[in-house]
């Protein structure tokens, strides 16, 4: 996970992320919003956050989760086998997925117990 955020004493601490050449294996947690890769409200970084040539396969979660943010960069990337949705973008601004591959998402399937 990829977040700005303010210390007790104001201090802003500016998130940066960047995956370059990286596999993620069985990422994310189950029926929630974390994904096996999120940026959420990283809306204070100059520099462009990136997610190339990377892989995300086998979790039973969402794959790749931005919200709030700006300035990330996903480019030749592949999202497999996520559960209900492989990407997720909201409320986004200068946000680009270039030869993004997303595939094999399963439904999800409730555990109610009645």
């Amino acid at each position: 996970m990829n977040t700005d955020r303010v210390e007790f004493d104001k201090t802003v601490r500016i998130g940066r992320l960047v995956l370059d050449n990286v596999e993620v294996y069985r990422g994310g947690q189950e029926d929630t919003y974390k994904a096996a890769i999120r940026y959420e409200q990283t809306t204070r970084a100059v520099d462009i956050n990136r997610v190339v040539n990377s892989v995300v396969w086998g979790g039973n979660a969402k794959n790749l989760l931005i919200k709030a943010s700006r300035n990330i960069e996903v480019t030749d990337s592949t999202f497999l086998g996520g559960s209900q949705v492989g990407v997720i973008l909201q409320t986004v601004t200068n946000v680009h997925l270039n030869r993004v591959f997303v595939g094999d998402v399963i439904r999800r399937i409730l555990n109610v117990e009645l």
